[in-house]
C-alpha cells in the first residue's frame, strides 16, 4: 500500500487499519518519531492520534514501542559511554544511581530564624517615620528592644 495524501479523510477498512497500525509500530519502535513513522506507514499523524484515542490496545502498543525505542537508545548510550565518553558515563550513572552520583544539595531550613535587615536611606524611605525593625516600633516610639537577659 502506498502513502496516502495528508488529510485525505479516507476511511480504512479494518484490514487496512490493522496493516497500517503494524507498519506504524514497526517504524515507531525504531525511530520514536511519530511523523516519520506515520508517513512510512502510509497515513497521517492525525489519524494515528485518533486511533490512539479510539483503540486502547493500539495506544498500549505504541507506548510499548516507545519504551523499546528508548531502551535501544539507552543501550547505544551505554556502549558509547564504555568506549569513549566520560560525560555520557557520568550522565548514565546519575540517571541510574542518583543517590550516589547526582549532585545533591540539602538545605535544612527548619528552626533557622535568620533576621533580614532592610536598609533604606531617609531619601529612599520618604517623609513617614522610619520603622525600627529590631523592636517593631517606629522612629516616633521610644521603645527599646527586648533583651534576652
Amino acid at each position: 500500500m502506498g502513502r496516502r495524501p495528508r488529510g485525505s479523510g479516507r476511511n480504512y477498512t479494518p484490514e487496512e487499519r490493522q496493516e497500517i497500525m503494524i507498519r506504524f509500530l514497526k517504524y515507531y519502535s525504531k525511530t520514536g518519531v511519530m511523523t516519520y513513522s506515520a508517513d512510512r506507514a502510509g497515513t497521517t499523524v492525525g489519524t494515528i492520534k485518533l486511533w490512539l484515542e479510539k483503540f486502547p490496545k493500539f495506544a498500549q502498543k505504541v507506548e510499548e514501542m516507545r519504551e523499546r525505542f528508548v531502551d535501544d537508545l539507552e543501550m547505544v548510550a551505554i556502549e558509547r559511554a564504555k568506549e569513549k565518553s566520560d560525560t555520557l558515563m557520568a550522565l548514565l550513572l546519575k540517571a541510574n544511581r542518583p543517590e550516589k552520583y547526582r549532585e545533591n544539595v540539602k538545605m535544612d531550613v527548619k528552626n533557622q530564624h535568620t533576621p533580614i535587615q532592610l536598609v533604606f536611606s531617609r531619601d529612599e524611605w520618604g517623609e513617614g517615620p522610619l520603622p525600627n525593625y529590631v523592636g517593631g516600633a517606629t522612629d516616633g516610639d521610644e521603645q527599646e528592644p527586648e533583651s534576652d537577659d
